[in-house]
């Protein structure tokens, strides 16, 4: 029967993320629910049955008392036929649709739900381009793609189901009175208009409250996963207290918001205290005169108060309900900032898989000053032959690291055009693009997952013996097969922590190496590629990417001006443009930048302050 209800829907449907994105929460929620329509609507109908009998069962006890006091002389016989309907209607009846309703809600909606939605924020999110992630706190996204789907899960439980029970209570109880009498029906009608009245206002507070606690929220959820992911960098600096000290202004401020909702909360529940204390006495009180009155009977009576006294329980709590479906809009709203936002780097509709025959590259005024009116790359035009290997040098801010992400298409050029084999990327798909370009960075960032899913991560269907072969000319093999983790998984198999953190920096290099052997691009990027590597692993593997950048084009970003003078080509940028370009010997010929830097370097390194 689980097995039933859990498999109603499919959470991880590939049904089309919308494009355009949804622009308000109601028609994000409807995008998000649709493949949930139809158990929705099976869960709207479950709680209108369950509230139903919720009502009849109320009402019949009152009936019940009526029976008994109409009879003058009580035989057992004459009750067994009241007794088994009763036990009918409680023991299978009101707990089979309840179990219904339970079942939609808890197994069909809740867990699926929640996962559908967040499998397709991720979708859409990991979509966007480099430069929308380097534009906010990557724990700030995160904590929205995790939380949202919450919010989205129960604002359509609470709009189909609790909403729909309360709403169904207090008709059913309006019905009912209305056939006792009519007078009845004054009291509870007074009550709701009161009622709305103050819900109403609770709600226009308690929005904006809402809004503001919410982004105060995912602000000190971004400031924490922030300090921890760079602890090495807080804890070297001695700055623990700093960050101390900064997430807790986050919490003030968090603090500051939860409590001004608190505030009116607490007004709402005052005077709804009041407003129920007010019905009570009016459904008892004249209820009362209209028993001695003759106007209703006594089971009739115990029935009303007893709808009235379950309205008021449910009162508190639906006022509540009110606030969070609010308080779920406000995370919804602020979680769909960064979830349903557009694409902002997309393939063209008829995008082409990149074709490389033998990987040469025209750069053709090329400019990118990330939207700002300087900076980046300035008209910058260069070609490389197929299987030519060029060396680009330069002080920091040159626009080195530009080059290579619009290279990689991290970045819309803003003008100019990048081909490879006469194709402009802008024409082709991305994956296909990255693909074919091998990258190894300064940094070599790692997931946290095992050493074997880190070297095969370009090539995920490589053999075991690849991988271990590509680890070998990495200078990997040995340290990996002495790896252990907390887990106690070893080898290949120990997982190497955020970023790579349980790794020494040479290590993760050395694993970004492997990386770079086994996809066997056919054009290769090299970021300081061996940076983070001593001089005895360089020189050793030095002559395996000597081996592996045979017959592929290789552009190589460096500092340690040493490791590129062999290169065909140097390439020198200076304010974002190439102010130089020849062989390293011709270069020194020159006199120009490159010769003053290499009269400069230190130990090797290019001198990225000189003049």
């Amino acid at each position: 029967m689980f097995h039933f209800f859990e498999n109603l829907v499919d959470p991880f449907d590939n049904r089309p993320i919308a494009d355009p994105p949804p622009k308000s929460v109601w028609a994000f929620l409807l995008e998000n629910c649709r493949s949930f329509n139809m158990v929705l609507v099976a869960l709207f109908f479950a709680t209108l049955i369950t509230a139903t009998l919720e009502v009849l069962f109320l009402v019949g006890i009152g009936k019940f008392m009526d029976y008994i006091q109409s009879q003058t002389d009580i035989i057992l016989d004459n009750l067994w036929g009241v007794v088994i309907a009763f036990g009918v209607f409680l023991i299978l009846l009101r707990p089979l649709a309840s179990m219904i309703d339970t079942m939609i809600a808890d197994q069909s909606i809740d867990v699926n739900l929640t996962q559908a939605v967040r499998w397709r924020a991720f979708r859409r999110v990991i979509q966007k381009s480099v430069g929308w992630f380097e534009k906010d706190l990557a724990g700030r996204i995160a904590n929205r793609a995790i939380n949202t789907p919450n919010s989205v899960k129960r604002l359509a439980l609470m709009t189909l189901s609790d909403s729909a029970h309360g709403l169904i209570l207090v008709l059913g109880t309006f019905i009912v009175l209305s056939q006792m009498n009519i007078y009845m029906t004054v009291p509870l009608l007074i009550w709701v208009t009161l009622y709305v009245a103050l819900t109403r206002w609770t709600i226009s507070k308690v929005e904006p409250l809402s809004n503001a606690a919410s982004e105060a929220k995912s602000t000190v959820s971004g400031v924490i996963i922030d300090s921890l992911t760079n602890i090495h960098t807080v804890k070297s600096a001695g700055s623990e207290q700093a960050e101390i000290n900064f997430v807790k202004q986050s919490l003030i401020t968090l603090r500051k918001r939860a409590l001004e909702r608190s505030a009116i909360t607490t007004k709402m529940e005052i005077g709804l205290h009041m407003l129920n204390g007010a019905l009570l006495f009016a459904v008892i009180g004249g209820g009362t005169v209209l028993w001695a009155s003759g106007g209703i009977t006594a089971g009739e009576l115990i029935g009303a108060t007893l709808l009235i006294l379950r309205i008021e329980t449910i009162s508190k709590w639906f006022i509540r309900l009110a606030g969070d479906i609010f308080a779920e809009i406000g995370t919804i709203r602020e979680g769909m900032k960064s979830i349903s936002q557009p694409v902002d780097l997309r393939d063209h509709h008829d995008a082409r898989t990149l074709e490389v025959t033998g990987g040469a590259l025209v750069i053709s005024g090329l400019t990118h000053h990330y939207g700002k009116a300087s900076g980046g790359l300035n008209v910058v035009s260069f070609s490389i032959k197929g299987g030519e290997k060029v060396a680009i040098v330069g002080r920091s801010g040159a626009g080195k690291s530009t080059l290579l992400k619009l290279f990689l298409r991290f970045y819309e050029a803003e003008g100019g055009s990048i081909a490879i084999d006469g194709q402009d990327i802008r024409t082709l798909t991305q994956n296909s693009l990255r693909r074919h370009i091998g990258l190894v960075q300064q940094d070599s960032g790692l997931l946290h997952r095992s050493v074997r899913d880190n070297i095969a991560y370009g090539r995920p269907y490589a053999s075991e013996q690849e991988i271990i072969a590509a680890a070998k000319k990495a200078k990997a093999h040995d340290f990996i097969s002495g790896l252990e983790d907390g887990e106690n998984r070893i080898g290949y198999d120990a997982h190497v922590g955020e970023r790579g953190i349980k790794l020494s920096g040479g290590q993760r290099q050395r694993i970004a190496l492997a990386r770079l052997i086994l996809k066997n691009a056919p054009i290769l990027f090299l970021d300081e590629a061996t940076s983070a590597l001593d001089s005895d692993f360089e020189a050793a593997i030095q002559s395996s990417l000597g081996d592996l950048m045979e017959d592929k084009t290789v552009i190589a970003i460096a500092h340690r001006l040493s490791t590129i003078a062999h290169m065909d080509r140097i390439l020198v940028m200076d304010e974002g443009r190439i102010v130089e370009d020849g062989t390293h010997d011709r270069l020194l010929a020159m006199g120009g930048l490159y010769a003053g830097f290499w009269q400069r370097q230190s130990g090797g390194f290019l001198d990225v302050d000189a003049a």
